[in-house]
């Protein structure tokens, strides 16, 4: 009885350490990822300027490189004709090398002109910058 509760034990164990290593996770995993900006962090507020090529996204992320920082909340503007911004609130808290969770954007694949990020540094001396990868 006690062998069969140890190999239940461990088939679970190892059952949850692979579905943890299937999700990108806390720590930033830029694999079939693009940078498409990046900028330092200033006070309470940023837009980061994405330089404009002929590749569309439907997915973004921010990642922390530094000290650490709350993201509060990201607005996307769409290049194009129309002006389409997408807001979406974040709350969350990164630390060196981490990232939001994943933002998937709405409609059609286009690219990507500006990111502007709310966010409160934690320290006010501290050098932290922010990254924009897309996919």
């Amino acid at each position: 009885m006690r062998y069969l509760l140890a190999l239940v034990f461990v088939a679970t164990f190892a059952s949850s350490a692979r579905a943890a290593a299937d999700d990108d996770g806390p720590t930033w995993d830029d694999d079939g990822w693009t940078l498409i900006g990046e900028d330092v962090v200033d006070l309470v507020e940023d837009e980061v300027t994405i330089a404009r090529d002929d590749s569309t996204w439907d997915k973004v992320a921010i990642v922390a490189i530094g000290d650490d920082v709350t993201i509060k909340a990201l607005e996307v503007q769409r290049a194009g004709k129309s002006d389409k911004r997408q807001r979406a609130a974040i709350g969350e808290r990164l630390t060196d090398g981490s990232r939001t969770r994943i933002i998937e954007l709405t409609g059609k694949r286009r690219a990507i002109e500006k990111v502007r990020l709310q966010y409160k540094k934690h320290k006010l001396d501290g050098a932290t910058r922010v990254q924009v990868y897309a996919r």
